[in-house]
């Protein structure tokens, strides 16, 4: 009782910062918005204001032009433009004025003569965008969120004793070398060899772990376990004949058989997807391996065993099948 007490509060202080991390995150991309919804409506509050205002102007000079139909006398009428109509046309073929922080463009050739005033303005927003947050939005606060996660997979280096597999630099990645001689035996490079394999120089012999493991459109692996294999001496007609149990905990895939869970007894699993990752986790001191698609972290299966030697990370390509399963598994790190 007092155990799950403990992993019911666990559960709750964990989601608790993650939501606290999503509301923080949320709170200022909608400051961003606002404070880039506001730089965008400055200048067109200042063009819609000047707009407005020589929108007055052009209405009262259309007033004064269209006082001018009703003067029927010419002597009125001449009067009436000394004084009034030709100022007016030729305020109205004057440039504009450049309001200090008007968003002008270049000016539009005219063929008239008579300039337009606002015609460079505009009130239409331009393009308002977060950039990759208006389109990848929760990629990215993903992305984000493993700065507070407290666990993640394990960084791991790689090792082997084979010469049929080549390392990447980092030891992050295992592939089989390619091959050169294309007499090569087609049963060498196309049959499983359980030892053909890498295994991580990081080992366990207590706590809980998990990695992850990119398989991507292999189509012959095996992933999981490598547990320190024991060796005894068998007395009798060959002395001096050791035999290494095979005690390393793997799911292994091929394009034939499907998946197999390689343990101390096999099995054959039945899945309806192939994953592209699949995540291992190791509970030392229960004996518990369970693995993941990492996809969408859903259970594969899960095998228990007493552990009571060192374990490490067990990652084979399979066999090379003329190139066709070239590709590297790689172990994930976020």
């Amino acid at each position: 009782q007092d155990r799950s007490d403990w992993l019911l509060a666990d559960i709750t202080t964990q989601f608790a910062e993650l939501y606290e991390f999503l509301r923080r995150r949320e709170e200022e991309l909608k400051r961003d918005l606002k404070a880039a919804e506001q730089r965008a409506l400055e200048p067109m509050e200042r063009n819609l204001q000047r707009i407005q205002r020589e929108l007055g102007d052009r209405t009262e000079q259309a007033r004064k032009l269209q006082d001018s139909q009703s003067i029927t006398q010419p002597v009125t009428y001449l009067k009436w433009w000394s004084e009034t109509g030709a100022p007016l046309v030729r305020e109205l073929k004057e440039e504009p004025r450049e309001d200090a922080g008007a968003e002008l463009e270049e000016p539009v050739e005219q063929t008239t003569g008579f300039k337009s005033k606002v015609k460079t303005l505009s009130v239409i927003p331009g393009s308002l965008s977060l950039g990759p947050y208006e389109t990848h939005l929760q990629f990215f606060i993903w992305k984000q969120m493993l700065t507070v996660i407290k666990t993640v997979p394990g960084r791991m280096t790689l090792t082997t004793q084979s010469s049929e597999l080549r390392l990447s630099m980092d030891g992050s990645s295992v592939r089989q070398v390619d091959r050169q001689d294309q007499q090569q035996s087609a049963k060498s490079e196309e049959r499983y060899n359980r030892d053909l394999c890498a295994v991580s120089k990081e080992e366990f012999t207590s706590g809980r772990h998990y990695w992850e493991v990119e398989v991507g459109a292999k189509t012959d692996w095996a992933v999981g376990v490598h547990v320190e294999r024991q060796t005894r001496n068998v007395f009798g007609l060959f002395w001096g004949i050791f035999f290494r149990r095979p005690s390393d905990i793997v799911l292994r895939f091929d394009a034939d058989t499907n998946y197999i869970m390689e343990a101390s007894s096999d099995s054959s699993i039945s899945m309806h997807s192939h994953p592209s990752k699949i995540g291992v986790y190791l509970d030392y001191d229960r004996g518990e391996v369970a693995f993941y698609n990492a996809d969408d972290m859903s259970l594969i299966h899960t095998v228990t065993e007493k552990l009571t030697k060192p374990v490490s990370a067990y990652l084979n390509p399979g066999p090379y099948m003329k190139g066709k399963n070239a590709d590297p598994l790689k172990i994930c790190y976020y």
